[in-house]
């Protein structure tokens, strides 16, 4: 399930926003959505699996959450005016990483999904 939300900024018009409750609404309707896809995943006797990313832009607050092994991936360009800077014309851009997928691979994951 849903651990943590990590926050940023992003350009815009700036709206009040109560923070805490952006992060109670993004972990209410991922809780509402994995007990209905547990719902009907026993019911239909389903043997799949399920990975979310939500990305939620709020002015100048943006908003960014995971489930599973889905992962966020920011692209931004690496010259500040965003020219052009490789020769076939295309801005080169460095990918910026904005959530950790939940993976039993890694030892923090593994140690959440054994206490469940």
């Amino acid at each position: 399930m849903l651990k943590s939300i990590c926050m940023g900024t992003s350009s815009h018009q700036d709206y009040h926003l109560d923070v805490k409750t952006a992060k109670r609404s993004i972990l209410d309707g991922f809780r509402k959505t994995d007990e209905s896809l547990l719902q009907a995943s026993a019911e239909g006797g389903w043997q799949d699996g399920a990975t979310a990313v939500c990305v939620w832009v709020l002015g100048q607050k943006v908003f960014i959450a995971n489930v599973g092994d889905a992962k966020a991936v920011l692209a931004r360009s690496t010259i500040p005016d965003g020219s052009k800077d490789n020769s076939d014309g295309v801005p080169a851009l460095k990918a910026i990483v904005l959530t950790r997928e939940h993976k039993p691979i890694f030892p923090q994951e593994r140690a959440r999904i054994q206490k469940v």
